[in-house]
């Protein structure tokens, strides 16, 4: 059996992940801001809208209400990317978990391109 190369392995078009920030020190949460990385692999350069030389925009989505946080607080955020279409769409949604505590809403599933 041949081994796969890197071109003959396709990325899903659509895809999802659960993601957990800590917070480390108390302040007040107002938004996150998005950083898009594209990693082809192999010996190729990894290109970041995080670099000071990108031209990419770096999407900056406020919550609902900027609130108060602590230490030992966590972000949850569920992002979704689609790339079946002619150009990407994205979607997130985020919620604050303190413990002993309920949830938080903190952004409601909110879709851009």
């Amino acid at each position: 059996m041949a081994a796969e190369s890197a071109s003959d392995i396709e990325p899903p078009l659509q895809q999802r992940r659960s993601l957990r920030f800590a917070i480390g020190a108390a302040g007040t949460l107002a938004g996150f801001v998005f950083y898009i990385t594209v990693d082809c692999g192999g010996d190729s350069a990894i290109v970041s809208s995080a670099c000071t030389k990108s031209h990419w925009a770096n999407p900056f989505c406020r919550v609902a209400e900027p609130v108060a946080v602590s230490s030992g607080d966590e972000v949850l955020v569920n992002t979704e990317v689609d790339l079946s279409g002619e150009a990407p769409r994205y979607a997130l949604g985020a919620w604050l978990s303190r413990p002993g505590h309920a949830e938080e809403l903190l952004l409601p599933r909110t879709e851009f391109t």
